[in-house]
């Protein structure tokens, strides 16, 4: 579900044009934005193609807030959608995802934040893919004790990642990283658990910091607290694509990295 920077909805196929334009340079940087959305119309309320690709540019993280799906206003409907970023940056790390739709019926709701918000409602068919490669998931994951440690004149980097996947959506992460203060140096072991939800979201649990020596000892005294906040913390790989639409298949692997494919289909379907 993506917040619009209108405040009332688009009604026709120009401002629904210019809101998908203001809404890309809110959340995304990069060079020739405009080149990169393409939108042919249709017969109103049908938009026949919209493609994206984002391939290079970096997302300006959002903070999601409750969207209140009981009382959803007619939008319109995309009869071919093509989406691509190969990679999008999103905290440092690149993610490649890649999407399709067909008769993608999209309406409008508003957030607790009172911003429109489309929600995808019914498709034909579509499909995702995201993908993560491991350094880039490593980048990820520790994100948080990175800037833990930052803000003790700290800094954190040669991390090795082990991956064991754990049924069909869920794995546990183990990292071992060097942690400098000065001249010294330490060795911390940043363990957890990532599970992904049937709405593509990734949630982290069962955060833990350990240290060797007393300098180790003292940076994950640092360290623990601010990674403790981010449990049960959700990352969206694909949320705004989805809204009520459901997944009939899903995939989940941490062989190489994170890969994650999803097809999914309307309510009826």
């Amino acid at each position: 579900m993506l917040p619009l920077t209108c405040s009332d909805p688009p009604s026709d196929f120009d401002s629904t044009v210019a809101a998908f334009q203001n809404t890309l340079r809110k959340y995304i940087s990069g060079a020739d934005l405009e080149s990169r959305l393409t939108v042919q119309p249709g017969t109103w309320p049908s938009i026949a193609n919209v493609t994206a690709d984002l391939t290079g540019t970096t997302l300006q993280p959002d903070r999601p807030a409750a969207v209140d799906l009981a009382n959803l206003q007619a939008g319109f409907t995309i009869d071919q959608l093509a989406f691509q970023a190969e990679p999008l940056a999103v905290n440092s790390a690149n993610v490649r995802i890649r999407a399709t739709a067909e008769q993608l019926q999209l309406s409008f709701a508003r957030d607790a934040q009172q911003r429109v918000v489309m929600v995808p409602t019914d498709v034909a068919h579509g499909e995702v893919t995201v993908e993560i490669a491991q350094h880039d998931l490593q980048t990820l994951l520790l994100f948080a004790a990175r800037q833990a440690a930052q803000e003790h004149d700290a800094t954190i980097d040669d991390a090795t990642l082990q991956l064991e996947q754990q049924g069909d959506r869920a794995a546990r992460f183990a990292t071992t990283v060097q942690a400098r203060k000065g001249m010294f140096q330490a060795t911390l072991k940043i363990s957890g658990k990532i599970e992904l939800s049937e709405n593509l979201t990734l949630r982290l649990d069962d955060l833990t910091c350990e240290g060797e020596g007393m300098l180790g000892g003292m940076l994950a005294a640092i360290v623990s607290p601010q990674l403790t906040q981010y449990n049960a913390t959700a990352i969206p790989l694909a949320e705004h694509a989805l809204g009520e639409v459901r997944i009939e298949h899903l995939q989940f692997d941490v062989t190489q990295g994170l890969s994650v494919q999803a097809r999914f289909a309307g309510r009826q379907s």
